[in-house]
């Protein structure tokens, strides 16, 4: 998350990441609001949908890892998971496959929380909290 990466791990913060994706959801923003052909925005509606669902498979990771750093059922925990939870609640409500219009992405799984890998960790997790 935060601290030394040292080479060879020498990639971006969990918090730099997220504030890249917060500058890439305005951005995203931005190019919805344009008057383009229905053809390029049922592409940029695509591309928003795939991006939505990685910007929120970013946070629930950042957000699980971060309620390991308080005790279970602390106030510091619960509010993480709280986080985490709004989350996983986009995911399972926004199935990854529906997002395909024009590009490869039908085959995908249906649930994106399933997608995460991490289902199951944030079900239990969620359920000691």
């Amino acid at each position: 998350m935060k601290g030394d990466h040292p080479p060879p791990d020498d990639g971006p913060s969990m918090e730099d990441s997220i504030r890249e994706l917060e500058r890439c959801e305005r951005f995203m923003d931005r190019t919805l609001a344009l008057d383009v052909s229905d053809r390029v925005r049922a592409c940029i509606l695509e591309d928003e949908s795939l991006f939505r669902f990685g910007a929120a498979t970013v946070r629930l990771y950042f957000y699980l890892a971060r309620s390991t750093g308080h005790p279970l059922k602390s106030p510091g925990g619960r509010r993480e998971m709280e986080q985490a939870a709004l989350q996983a609640e986009y995911l399972d409500s926004h199935p990854v496959g529906y997002a395909s219009v024009y590009g490869g992405t039908m085959g995908m799984m249906r649930n994106a929380l399933e997608a995460t890998g991490v289902q199951d960790v944030y079900l239990k997790w969620r359920a000691m909290m």
